[in-house]
């Protein structure tokens, strides 16, 4: 991880890092699993949206990072809204859980910070259980996001400090690697976020041309465009779901 530690709980004690809503359409991928009362480990804890997601749904949700504050930022969301989670303070490389222990393992905006991203798959696949389930979630190469993010990189700017992408490609490449068999890889990240914007500037001129039942049914028609292989090539992230065999 090319970032220094000091640099993370920097950014955890101020106010810079981005806010989100979570991952939503990740999430809506895990809960296919039947995750009630299965131990699901979050890698990287974040401000904690998405653990919390899980853990109302009736899981067990543990939430592991290596920055105390990041820990106590999700603890303190979690106390807010009366959600027990367990907290695990360590390096994701070495993660202080017997062999089979996890149900699923998932992370978001993790595997990106890590100049050898492979060590920290191969720990996930030693704690997953035989049929463990396993999501990965990356920024995609081939976007403006990425754009973006190597311009201010450049200049020390951007918010998260080092940071690399992968192409789908290469993420699925990587996950086999670590001994997964991968059965699904999709993307998410454009809706209802850059073309939704672009699309609300624009309404008046985009109803002059678009059949009303069309404007009223984006989300829909876009959810069923998910599942197409074109998806994970255009939008923001790219997820690769991987089982232990």
């Amino acid at each position: 991880m090319d970032n220094d530690p000091k640099y993370w709980e920097e950014l955890w004690k101020s106010d810079n890092y981005e806010i989100n809503d979570g991952n939503k359409e990740l999430i809506h991928e895990i809960i296919k699993y039947n995750i009630k009362n299965k131990k699901i480990i979050e890698i990287g804890s974040g401000r904690g949206i998405d653990a919390i997601d899980l853990a109302r749904l009736g899981a067990e949700v543990y939430v592991l990072d290596y920055i105390e504050e990041a820990l106590q930022i999700t603890k303190k969301l979690a106390d807010k809204e009366n959600v027990n989670l367990k907290y695990i303070l360590a390096d994701a490389r070495k993660i202080t859980y017997e062999n089979n222990y996890f149900d699923i393992v998932y992370h978001a905006g993790v595997l990106e910070h890590f100049t050898e991203p492979l060590p920290l798959l191969k720990e996930q696949y030693r704690i997953l259980k035989k049929d463990g389930m396993i999501f990965v979630s990356v920024p995609q190469k081939f976007t403006l996001y990425t754009i973006r993010k190597q311009f201010l990189q450049l200049f020390n700017r951007w918010f998260a400090g080092w940071e690399t992408q992968f192409s789908p490609g290469k993420l699925k490449k990587i996950v086999s690697e670590a001994g997964f068999d991968v059965v699904n890889i999709f993307g998410y990240g454009y809706y209802p976020g850059f073309l939704w914007r672009i699309f609300e500037f624009e309404k008046s001129r985009w109803q002059k041309i678009i059949p009303r039942l069309i404007l009223k049914n984006y989300t829909n028609i876009m959810n069923k465009f998910r599942s197409t292989k074109v998806m994970p090539y255009i939008n923001v992230n790219v997820v690769v779901v991987g089982r232990k065999n």
